[in-house]
């Protein structure tokens, strides 16, 4: 009787457990069952395959031309991309809301010496614009480290250009009025003389006080104006400031080197340009000095690529057009060879839209082998390659290489289809006739 009970007891302790792990193997046998390749595919796979063999020549010159187009593609993709992020970089350097005036290359010193009044006509005038001008001075060692460049400007500086503060505070009117003894250092460059607010730094004969830490993107372009880009590394001093520190025997010419209008929002730039324009016109000023704003700076990216895409595109196109017509003419050469393995298909069950899959199946494969091949092509050749020695960066994303593979699949199904409908529509009777 308590063996029984105790029995029954076990029963009702391990019984759900069984249970629900044997309901466990159910369904995940039942989903395994969902997901596997049914026999009819897999039979077609085999077939295809097995005809894809039976030429390889024709199939790797197919291959070969399609995965051609594919690497340039995916290169022209990763050029393109590379170059949109350089755009990103510029504007986000320069700034999306900037206007900047820089002395014409070829004006004398007379006109340079306008910047200061430039300024006063600009600030008076343009209401909710931050007017700022920077001088540029010699580079400068700095303690036992390597040059730093020293920039002068007054307290709009930091906000003309949009440096964000990390730490202390910007100039103020005073700073500049009394000529004080002080600085903005880069984030960059604080770190590496590991100095921060309300500590010291030696510039030759002159020692400075630094007042805040700012960050500035610190990239810089081969084809910006080096008056306009800031680099990472550079100490701000307030321009009335003498400049003591300086090593040349030669005092720097008096005006700014560059003049920066900061109008709020991108979508003011252009009504604030043709404003400031109109104002410097009526001085004869305006033709003394270069104007510059996001959609000018961005103007050499633009003509590199459209170049780079005319030329590579026309080449991947090529690669792609030879590709498929190669493929046309191989899936029209099995078609023939086949014509009695089709007419016995048919008189066998098979229907037009099993005929026309065998062809369409086959391009896909080849496209896929083409997409594979011509990706990592262009992938190994950058991870051997030092990406400083390339003229133009490379971006290779994730939608930089589904592109192309989009690409060939689509060029694939077109070069499929001419022999789809050869093929589907070979009658039974003529095919075993033939035979």
């Amino acid at each position: 009787m308590q063996q029984k009970e105790r029995s029954s007891s076990n029963g009702d302790i391990h019984g759900p457990h069984t249970s629900d792990s044997i309901l466990h193997v159910a369904r995940w046998k039942l989903r395994v069952e969902r997901f596997r390749v049914p026999p009819s595919f897999r039979l077609l796979l085999s077939d295809v395959l097995g005809g894809l063999r039976a030429q390889p020549g024709r199939l790797l010159l197919a291959m070969g031309t399609m995965a051609t187009g594919v690497a340039t593609l995916t290169v022209l993709f990763g050029i393109l991309a590379g170059l949109d992020r350089r755009a990103e970089q510029l504007v986000a350097e320069f700034g999306a809301d900037t206007i900047a005036l820089t002395p014409t290359a070829g004006s004398g010193p007379a006109e340079q010496t306008l910047a200061a009044n430039v300024r006063d006509v600009l600030r008076r005038n343009l209401n909710g614009a931050t007017v700022s001008a920077i001088r540029r001075h010699p580079r400068v060692p700095i303690g036992a480290k390597r040059d730093v460049d020293v920039i002068a400007g007054d307290h709009n500086l930091a906000p003309a250009r949009a440096w964000p503060l990390v730490a202390g505070r910007n100039f103020d009117p005073l700073d500049i009025q009394h000529a004080a003894h002080v600085c903005l250092l880069t984030r960059a460059l604080a770190d590496e003389l590991q100095v921060g607010v309300q500590q010291f730094i030696g510039l030759p004969h002159m020692p400075l006080r630094v007042v805040g830490i700012i960050a500035p993107s610190g990239d810089n372009d081969a084809n910006m104006d080096p008056r306009l880009a800031s680099g990472a590394r550079f100490v701000v001093v307030p321009e009335s400031l003498p400049p003591l520190w300086s090593q040349s025997d030669t005092p720097p010419s008096p005006g700014a080197d560059a003049l920066f209008i900061k109008t709020g929002s991108p979508a003011t730039v252009a009504a604030m340009l043709d404003r400031a324009r109109q104002l410097l016109h009526g001085g004869g000023r305006a033709a003394a000095w270069t104007w510059t704003t996001p959609d000018t700076l961005l103007g050499g990216i633009r003509k590199l690529r459209g170049t780079i895409s005319l030329s590579a595109g026309a080449i991947a196109g090529l690669c792609l057009l030879l590709g498929g017509a190669t493929l046309t003419g191989l899936m029209l050469a099995r078609i023939q060879e086949r014509i009695p393995e089709i007419g016995l298909r048919r008189s066998l069950g098979a229907s037009r839209a099993d005929i026309a899959a065998l062809c369409v199946v086959e391009a896909l494969l080849v496209s896929v082998g083409a997409a594979l091949l011509g990706i990592a092509t262009p992938l190994c050749a950058l991870a051997t390659l030092d990406p400083g020695r390339l003229p133009v960066s490379v971006v290779l994303n994730a939608t930089v290489l589904l592109v192309p593979v989009f690409v060939v699949a689509g060029t694939a199904l077109l070069a499929s289809l001419w022999p789809a409908l050869v093929a589907a529509r070979i009658s039974p009777y003529e095919a075993l006739r033939n035979d």
